[in-house]
Order: structure tokens, then sequence, then C-alpha cells
């Protein structure tokens, strides 16, 4: 997806259908030292390893940039709510995003 069409409020969900969303990071340092990535959905349970965990929703909604949500970190700029959870986007995973079609959002 490109980053530079992003509007406030718009849902993102994983780019491919064997893809899933997970969260990382220990959270000592509050909301932002987490971070959500995409990444191919296990097959099995898996366990919070390393301070993973792996999504069950689909979809997450983004919320802005740094400077609109009045945070001071340095390695994103991106941030959204998933999983009532205000987190960063690694820069990576933004290839691996698209927007919620309203042919996904009717089901």
């Amino acid at each position: 997806m490109k980053i530079k069409e992003l509007k406030k409020g718009m849902l993102l969900t994983p780019a491919g259908d064997n893809e899933c969303f997970s969260v990382w990071g220990n959270g000592l340092e509050g909301a932002n030292s987490r971070w959500v990535k995409v990444r191919t959905r296990p097959s099995r349970n898996w366990p919070n390893y390393g301070g993973e965990r792996i999504c069950e929703t689909k979809v997450m909604m983004y919320l802005g940039t740094k400077k609109d949500l009045n945070l001071n970190v340095m390695w994103t700029d991106k941030f959204v709510l998933i999983e009532n959870e205000i987190v960063g986007v690694d820069p990576a995973a933004w290839r691996r995003i698209k927007t919620v079609t309203s042919q996904e959002k009717n089901g």
C-alpha cells in the first residue's frame, strides 16, 4: 500500500490470505514501545514467546502520525488501533498491508 494515501480512520488488513497481524514488544515503556508486524499465520496455537502476540482480528484502524497523537518516538511515525491497543507500525510491514475494501467490510 502507498503510505501517502493513508487517512485517519482508514481500516487496514494483511495483504495475503494466509497472513496475520502480530504485536511485538514488552510495553515496559508504554504504548510507543509496542509495534505491529505482518507475518504468515502459524499453523498451530502460538504461545507468546519473546513478547510476540498473534492478533485474532484481521482489521486495524489507522490513527495517524506521532505528531497527530503527540508521541515522542524515534523509530516509527505511523500508529494504529488494534485489539484496543495503540501501537506503532513496523515500517517494513507496509508492503504487506492493504486497505479494507467495501466488499471485505460486507463480508
